[in-house]
C-alpha cells in the first residue's frame, strides 16, 4: 500500500470520530454555559431581600394590577400594610386608593372586613363610599349598623354626568351607603331620610342577633 493510499485512508476512518468528538465538545459546553447562568441567578436572588407587603407599597409602581396581584399572594397578612398604605397618604391617588380597597375586598377575611368597616369612618368621602361599595358586594351585614351612620352624609365623593341635555349631579356618602344597605337587606329606602332610617334600624333590630357579628 502506498503512503498516500494509508493517509487517505487514515483520514476516512477517524472522520466519523472527530465528528463525534465535535459534538461531545459542544454538548459540555452548552452544559458549562448552563451551569455559569444558574450561578449568577442564584448569587443574585440571593442578594436580594425578598418582598414584603410593606416593600411592595413602599416603592412607585406603574403597573397597579401586579401590585395588587402580588399584594393577594400575601393573604390576610397583606391587611395591615394595605390600610397602613392608605393611612399614611392623605391624599392617595384615585386609581391606587380603589387598588388597594379592592384587595381589602378581594381578600374578604375578618381582618379585612374590619379594616373596610373602619373605613366607613374615614375623613375622606371617597374611601366611605369605596368601603361603603365593597362591604356591600361581600355581603358583609354586620356592617349595616356602621352603614346606616352614613345615611344623611351629604359629603360628595364624585359627580355622575350626563347629556341631553347635559348635567351634573352630585353623587353623596349617603347615596353610596343607602345603594349598600338596600343590597345587603333587600329593603328599598324610604321616600325621607328619617324613614329609611327607621326602615334599617328596625331591619336590624330584627336580624341583628342571627347575624354572626362580634
Amino acid at each position: 500500500m502506498s503512503s498516500r493510499s494509508y493517509v487517505r485512508r487514515m483520514r476516512i476512518e477517524r472522520g466519523p470520530a472527530e465528528v463525534i468528538e465535535a459534538g461531545v465538545r459542544g454538548w459540555l459546553v452548552s452544559i458549562l454555559l448552563v451551569l455559569i447562568t444558574l450561578t449568577f441567578a442564584v448569587n443574585g436572588r440571593s442578594g436580594q431581600q425578598p418582598d414584603t407587603p410593606q416593600s411592595l407599597l413602599s416603592r412607585p409602581s406603574s403597573d397597579l394590577g401586579e401590585t395588587r396581584r402580588q399584594l393577594l399572594a400575601f393573604g390576610d397578612s397583606a391587611v395591615g400594610p394595605v390600610v397602613d398604605a392608605l393611612n399614611a397618604d392623605p391624599n392617595v391617588g384615585l386609581m391606587r386608593g380603589a387598588v388597594l380597597i379592592g384587595v381589602l375586598e378581594t381578600l374578604n377575611t375578618e381582618r379585612a372586613r374590619a379594616a373596610l368597616t373602619k373605613l366607613l369612618s374615614d375623613n375622606r368621602p371617597r374611601f366611605r363610599s369605596q368601603a361603603a361599595g365593597a362591604l356591600a358586594r361581600i355581603g358583609d351585614r354586620c356592617s349595616v349598623a356602621h352603614l346606616i351612620g352614613l345615611i344623611g352624609d351629604t359629603a360628595v365623593y364624585a359627580q355622575m354626568a350626563s347629556t341631553d341635555p347635559f348635567r351634573e349631579e352630585p353623587l353623596t356618602v349617603s347615596s353610596a351607603a343607602i345603594d349598600a344597605l338596600e343590597r345587603l337587606t333587600g329593603v328599598r329606602q324610604s321616600r325621607t331620610r328619617s324613614k329609611t332610617t327607621r326602615t334599617y334600624e328596625s331591619w336590624w333590630q330584627r336580624n341583628r342577633s342571627s347575624l354572626p357579628c362580634r
